[in-house]
């Protein structure tokens, strides 16, 4: 699945505005920890974005638990890129205020209760945003701040679309679902990836052109959302079998089918 530094380039303009400079800050203060493998997109988030505005990346040491412990220990760092899971984690460990003001959450669904949880971790004017957006879509294309106060569900809201990027959620017709009705997200933006190597077939059944729209393909995420209120979405799960484990793909079809071609079992 190839991504174009265009799609890259337009993440990381956008991730400068709503995380650094669109609060105030000239970039000096950003310190980031790198502390998740850099096969997951989290890491684009973390190496990249204090290089652009004069930051510091803190890279730690160790895996899973282990680094997680290593960012809760840190006073340096003022901004933490991760995954609802290490969110938990972390909300865990933290016993004291946490220097952290700014958190990105994404990944995986973002429960009401982690973001709390972390929240009472922190001093009062940290800001909590989730960020949605698939590898095809390039890291991020949908960001919400949680706001405890609004945010009442059970999970914290996907929100609405970054800058320059377009969402669309469609019901099994493949018309425009209805506000609070459930349906397929679909989401497009510049530099998006154009497809699947080597894989004409799943190209040709998650990016679709749609009749009388000139714009460019869309991506079927196959992910669920409704529109909870004006501009704002929530996740509501998959629409197939596909699972997330720490923020990582898993098609159980394809363990299926490489365990099946496994010379030692007999299917």
């Amino acid at each position: 699945m190839p991504i174009s530094r265009r799609g890259l380039a337009d993440y990381l303009a956008f991730a400068v505005d709503a995380y650094v400079t669109g609060r105030g800050s000239d970039g000096s203060d950003v310190v980031m920890p790198f502390h998740s493998r850099t096969v997951f997109d989290l890491t684009i988030t973390s190496m990249f974005l204090p290089m652009l505005v004069g930051g510091l990346t803190v890279v730690v040491d160790g895996d899973g638990v282990e680094a997680l412990s290593a960012v809760a220990a840190d006073d340096r760092i003022t901004m933490l890129k991760a995954t609802p899971s290490q969110l938990e984690v972390l909300a865990r460990m933290t016993q004291r205020r946490s220097a952290i003001r700014t958190v990105i959450v994404g990944g995986e669904a973002f429960r009401r209760p982690v973001a709390v949880a972390f929240a009472e971790r922190c001093d009062p004017g940290v800001a909590i945003f989730n960020e949605y957006g698939p590898t095809e879509a390039v890291v991020g294309c949908m960001i919400h701040r949680f706001d405890p106060a609004v945010d009442r569900g059970a999970d914290v809201p996907i929100g609405t679309a970054c800058p320059g990027a377009e969402v669309d959620v469609l019901d099994q017709w493949g018309n425009r679902a209805l506000p609070g009705a459930w349906g397929e997200l679909l989401v497009r933006r510049p530099g998006m990836a154009e497809g699947y190597l080597h894989r004409p077939d799943l190209t040709a059944a998650r990016f679709v052109d749609r009749p009388g729209d000139d714009g460019g393909a869309w991506y079927r995420t196959g992910d669920r959302a409704r529109l909870e209120r004006p501009g704002v979405l929530v996740y509501g799960g998959r629409d197939d079998d596909q699972l997330k484990v720490g923020g990582v793909r898993l098609e159980p079809g394809e363990v299926e089918s490489a365990l099946v071609a496994h010379p030692r079992i007999d299917n």
